[in-house]
């Protein structure tokens, strides 16, 4: 959850709350900061993710095969695709769940 969404959130309840207590009579200079739907609704931002892959990954085999596999692709396909055995995907999405704990942590 985003800084803005969690605002939004936190605003529309107290909001709400002010409607109750005022006998669910809305002021009209509060109805512009009721957020609607679609102001609720935002994209996830998968960029600062992508930054510590980068970061973390050593080299292109590596982000080949994470992108493969966290597209959907099975381990092998991801294999097929890249013209690589079974057990290297294997090993390689092993070392990267290592690096990434110890990147976290």
């Amino acid at each position: 959850m985003t800084i803005r969404l969690a605002c939004f959130k936190a605003m529309y309840a107290y909001i709400r709350k002010q409607i109750k207590v005022n006998n669910n009579e809305v002021d009209d200079e509060v109805l512009p900061y009721i957020p609607t739907p679609e102001t609720m609704d935002e994209p996830i931002d998968y960029s600062k993710a992508k930054d510590i892959v980068r970061t973390v990954t050593s080299n292109s085999l590596e982000r080949q095969i994470l992108s493969y596999l966290y597209s959907g692709a099975t381990v092998n396909n991801t294999a097929e695709f890249l013209n690589i055995s079974i057990d290297i995907v294997y090993k390689r999405r092993s070392k990267f769940r290592q690096k990434w704990l110890s990147y976290i942590n």
